[in-house]
């Protein structure tokens, strides 16, 4: 996880040797929390991101959906912008 910025994906999780049953049991437990579907984070790294403020909780949602992506992709536009700690034109609110 530590290399993913600290998420991890259902698919991985199972490639790991988990199974189905185990990362559900994380998940309703709260010890994984869903960025986005199939991407999970420690609950305490979405917490320190909800702390953070919006950019960082959009960071984590970028980074999530990054790695469900099969084809090869790079970031653009207010993710780019957020990762690489930029201004963004519009400021979202949350």
């Amino acid at each position: 996880m530590a290399l993913q910025q600290r998420l991890v994906t259902r698919r991985q999780a199972l490639a790991a040797g988990m199974d189905e049953v185990q990362v559900d049991r994380l998940v309703r437990a709260g010890t994984w929390i869903a960025v986005r579907r199939g991407a999970y984070a420690e609950a305490a790294v979405v917490a320190a991101a909800e702390e953070a403020g919006w950019r960082e909780r959009q960071v984590l949602a970028d980074r999530a959906a990054s790695l469900k992506m099969i084809r090869s992709y790079v970031m653009s536009h207010d993710s780019a912008a957020l990762l690489l700690g930029l201004a963004t034109l519009s400021r979202r609110s949350g």
